[in-house]
């Protein structure tokens, strides 16, 4: 008989469970395990490159941008709020540009 081979994920529950497809003879069988160690290579991981540099740039977005004020986030809190609480057919609320 052939060996049959495949890769999978032991649980915390310490079941061995074969992928979809793999069809395991019944009786008494051989069952050797061998830790894989996950590849670093830009191969197994195409976005590596693009989520390092996302991570990087909004880091940096982080850093640079200045803290904003309480009543700033109060108004846009309100203004969500008011715009998720008007009807389809009622025009979008806008609070007032100039301060009263």
């Amino acid at each position: 008989m052939e060996a049959i081979r495949f890769h999978t994920v032991v649980d915390q529950e310490q079941v061995i469970r074969p992928p979809a497809g793999i069809v395991l003879p019944h009786g008494a069988i051989e069952v050797t395990v061998r830790h894989i160690e996950p590849s670093t290579t830009p191969e197994a991981d195409p976005l590596a490159p693009t989520r390092h540099w996302l991570l990087a740039l909004a880091a940096e977005a982080e850093q640079a941008a200045p803290d904003l004020p309480s009543d700033m986030v109060q108004i846009s809190h309100r203004h969500l709020m008011l715009n998720r609480l008007a009807p389809c057919g009622r025009p979008v609320f806008h609070y007032r540009k100039d301060a009263a």
